[in-house]
């Protein structure tokens, strides 16, 4: 289990996950809570990431029970990473804030 710890974005809020390997890839099924539900003001993204670069595991607006996947092993991207981003009409309206963030240990 991956335990999710705050950044300064989301004070407060706290996650785990779940990663599971399976024939197609790696199954992450993310729970968190004290994040808002985000509609028509932005969107969560998670990331898994090495340090160096990162990779999206998918796109949506409320953290409860999520199942994710990823093309990419946890073993080489650990780093597992969730994004707030802010809409202004249809466009983003600024870089992702980090929201949670934690390590992967297989």
């Amino acid at each position: 289990m991956v335990i999710l710890e705050p950044t300064e974005h989301a004070e407060g809020a706290s996650g785990r996950a779940i990663v599971t390997r399976l024939d197609s890839g790696w199954q992450i099924v993310l729970d968190a809570t004290g994040l808002p539900r985000l509609d028509a003001t932005g969107f969560y993204q998670a990331w898994l990431g090495n340090g160096k670069s990162r990779v999206s595991i998918g796109t949506f607006n409320e953290p409860d029970r999520l199942a994710l996947s990823a093309g990419v092993s946890p073993e080489a991207f650990p780093e597992l990473t969730v994004t707030r981003v802010e809409l202004t009409g249809r466009s983003p309206a600024s870089l992702p804030q980090p929201v949670l963030k934690g390590e992967i240990g297989l």
